[in-house]
């Protein structure tokens, strides 16, 4: 694969990137619905 030729990093290495990276996007996404689920689930007085 060019990339991995490009960066010299071999395979072990790329899927260690791609797990942490995988695991970022998880954790984004968790944090992105309990901000939606907060959002449009305000109640009060002005609301």
């Amino acid at each position: 694969m060019k990339t991995i030729e490009v960066t010299g990093m071999n395979a072990n290495n790329v899927s260690k990137v791609v797990s942490g990276l995988s695991m970022l996007l998880a954790n984004l996404q968790v944090h992105y619905t309990n901000l939606r689920n907060l959002h449009w689930n305000v109640k009060g007085k002005g609301f």
